[in-house]
């Protein structure tokens, strides 16, 4: 049960939303800035991400961790789309 939430979670918050369309994303957030440098940067976050709970999943309770990335992607997810919103 835990694992097809957890999958249901991960393909509806709209993460693999982000990463695809990132450039278009960007384009739209920060017309400034070099939409294909912002998606490599966000593919070098979640590599850093990836790495770091390696580690930490030996030292911290995997429902912390899971609820502490749920909080944070909420977070920013959050963030962009107010973001995006104010700016029409």
């Amino acid at each position: 049960m835990t694992l097809t939430l957890l999958f249901f979670f991960q393909n509806w918050t709209g993460f693999i939303a982000t990463v695809f369309y990132g450039v278009d994303i960007f384009m739209e957030v920060s017309p400034k800035m070099d939409p294909y440098y912002a998606t490599i940067i966000l593919g070098l976050v979640q590599v850093f991400g990836c790495s770091v709970s390696i580690f930490l999943i030996k030292l911290v309770n995997r429902k912390l961790l899971l609820l502490i990335s749920l909080g944070l992607c909420f977070l920013t997810m959050t963030l962009l789309a107010i973001f995006v919103h104010l700016q029409w």
